[in-house]
């Protein structure tokens, strides 16, 4: 990574949560977990509460730098894409370039005892936490075995959402050249047991459909795929969506878009303006919670109504007291005015006028 971000930090796993990260700035990320090697390269917003994170897929191990330096592990892909979005970003590597040669594409199945994508998961959800980002704003975005990677951390990493470009959903179906490497690499670790007898064993590290049942979950996901692509169609989107429909756990939302790009490699995602586009489009619609920001306002709107209303209310208050004590002077007033009255009426002046005032009202 130090051919590629000025900066890297080292830390443990049980470090990530409170570590104080730099922000609006690219910096490589190496976690180091029981003797496993886990690279990231990262740019956390500082204005900014959405992630985005983008994973592997595949690569060849004789590609060379333009000055025919040889590229070595780990590898990222679409790291360089931080500069088109203003979300957090993460860009993720499979530790597997680091202890097999011969591996082109490894879909973080991991060993025996370590399942690569759950620790990339557990790092992602720690990265996440120390920046105060919900679930609800991650979403994971890849294509090929990356697209893979990015369904299953949606599947582990519950309420984030999954964008795909031309995925696998199984390993198994995948093409043979780059399926086989990987189980020799898996029989090391399992010496005892037939290629099959490995299959079963880690079936929800292979198969999205096993995952979704072994988490009882399955995550909002939106996939693109070109149906120019006969192994992407054939091969994934329908034995994907047949599976998927008898699945009980199945209870959100697939969303499916179908395209047409032919080209020498029908495989190969979409370029990158149009896919940046998308995303971008998919970040607008579906991450960036309006609605919170919605519910902010309306709260800050019912706190200003409820103070107007009691300063209204204290006026009013005002008012009937102003009002009240008015009253209380014109009864004063009154209760003098019949005590002068009735003083007035039983004065002996009063009753000897009398009979005067009685001729004097014949004439009016």
């Amino acid at each position: 990574m130090e051919d590629m971000v000025d900066r890297v930090i080292k830390l443990e796993l049980d470090e990530i949560e409170t570590y104080g990260f730099p922000l609006d700035e690219v910096f490589g990320l190496e976690i180091n977990y029981d003797n496993v090697k886990y690279c990231l390269i990262t740019k956390l917003a500082s204005n900014n509460k959405n992630l985005i994170c983008f994973g592997p897929g595949a690569f060849q191990r004789d590609q060379r730098t333009s000055d025919g330096k040889l590229i070595t592990p780990p590898f990222f892909s679409r790291w360089k894409w931080h500069k088109y979005f203003k979300e957090s970003f993460i860009s993720y590597a499979d530790p597997i370039f680091f202890y097999d040669e011969e591996i082109k594409v490894g879909w973080f199945v991991g060993t025996k005892d370590t399942w690569y994508l759950e620790v990339v998961s557990q790092i992602i959800k720690k990265i996440a936490i120390n920046q105060q980002i919900k679930n609800d704003n991650i979403l994971f975005f890849s294509s090929s075995a990356g697209g893979f990677a990015s369904i299953c951390l949606g599947t582990l990493i519950k309420g984030s959402k999954v964008l795909v470009n031309n995925t696998q959903f199984n390993v198994l179906h995948y093409k043979k050249i780059h399926v086989d490497p990987l189980f020799e690499f898996l029989q090391k670790d399992f010496p005892d047991l037939s290629r099959s007898q490995i299959e079963e064993h880690l079936k929800y590290r292979l198969d999205v459909i096993e995952l979704f049942k072994r988490e009882n979950y399955v995550p909002n996901i939106t996939y693109y795929v070109n149906t120019a692509s006969d192994i992407d169609i054939y091969d994934h989107c329908i034995p994907f969506i047949e599976e998927l429909k008898e699945l009980p756990q199945f209870n959100n939302y697939l969303t499916t878009y179908f395209y047409k790009e032919v080209k020498e490699k029908t495989h190969l995602p979409m370029e990158t303006n149009a896919t940046v586009k998308f995303i971008r489009e998919y970040v607008k619609q579906y991450l960036y919670n309006e609605e919170e920001s919605f519910d902010n306002n309306l709260e800050n709107n019912l706190i200003k109504s409820t103070e107007r209303i009691t300063k209204e209310n204290d006026s009013h208050k005002l008012k009937i007291s102003s009002l009240e004590k008015e009253n209380e002077e014109l009864l004063s007033k009154n209760n003098s005015l019949e005590k002068t009255n009735d003083e007035m009426l039983n004065s002996k002046s009063w009753k000897l006028t009398k009979p005067l005032r009685a001729f004097i009202n014949l004439f009016r």
